[in-house]
């Protein structure tokens, strides 16, 4: 029997276990910490006590209405029951937050994830994703030749 909980920020050692290629990044302790204070983002546990997955999750305004965005569903297993529970669990806390409207970006070689997707009711939407890092890590960006209009 497996039980889900809240993500706890300590539980990032126990995750890096199970999930080493994701430590620096999406279970990255700055993540961890982050994901654990939106209250949409749980732990999978065995009956043994050891983590079986992980569901990073969190609201925000899209400028309509509140949606839950979903960053990510990790599991240790091929058991898409599992997969299942976590998901479960991002659902029913959106809507007891009355967050009705969810959102779940992934990568489109998580096929098996795709297809429990639309079997339980999501649609998918096609759309053509753009990111850019700003800062010193990023490049130098601007949306148009700056306009020297005179003004102070």
């Amino acid at each position: 029997m497996s039980r889900i909980r809240p993500l706890d920020p300590d539980d990032g050692e126990r995750l890096h276990d199970v999930f080493p290629a994701l430590r620096e990044g999406m279970l990255s302790q700055k993540s961890l910490t982050f994901h654990a204070r939106t209250d949409h983002s749980f732990v999978l546990e065995g009956q043994d006590g050891k983590l079986k997955g992980v569901t990073l999750a969190q609201s925000v305004w899209n400028g309509v209405e509140p949606e839950l965005r979903v960053a990510g569903i990790w599991v240790a297993s091929e058991k898409m029951e599992d997969t299942a529970i976590l998901l479960d669990a991002v659902v029913k806390s959106a809507y007891d937050a009355a967050v009705y409207r969810l959102r779940f970006e992934m990568h489109e070689d998580r096929t098996d994830l795709a297809s429990l997707l639309k079997r339980t009711g999501w649609t998918h939407e096609p759309l053509a994703v753009y990111t850019a890092q700003l800062g010193s890590d990023g490049g130098v960006l601007r949306a148009a030749p700056s306009r020297n209009t005179g003004a102070p």
